[in-house]
């Protein structure tokens, strides 16, 4: 019998959710420890909401500006200073919890 493993396959409010592979596929390593699984989800989670971030911005998370322009002022929208914020930190925590994986899957090697 082939050694089986789990697959994230979405991280929500009611939990992880996972599937078992068969071992061996190159595409199937995400073999997950019960100490790993969580920081993978984490991973996951931060990714979805930067990218929802960044897909789905607020209506406020915009301002116009009017820049002036050969033949009359014309709109720019820029992100807010909050927005900006927001992305950086965003990013931060998911660089954090990249980090928190491949330290957790270096112990467990």
């Amino acid at each position: 019998m082939q050694p089986m493993m789990m697959k994230v396959l979405r991280c929500g409010a009611l939990g992880v959710f996972v599937a078992l592979v068969t071992a061996g596929h190159a595409t199937d390593n995400l073999m997950l420890d019960p100490r790993l699984a969580p920081a993978r989800a984490r991973v996951e989670a931060l990714q979805r909401k930067l990218d929802d971030y960044r897909d789905h911005p607020a209506e406020n998370d915009f301002r116009t500006i009017w820049v002036d322009m050969p033949g009359g002022a014309q709109p720019r929208r820029i992100p807010t200073e909050e927005f900006q914020a927001r992305i950086e930190r965003t990013q931060a925590e998911l660089t954090d919890a990249e980090q928190e994986v491949k330290r957790l899957e270096r112990s467990l090697d």
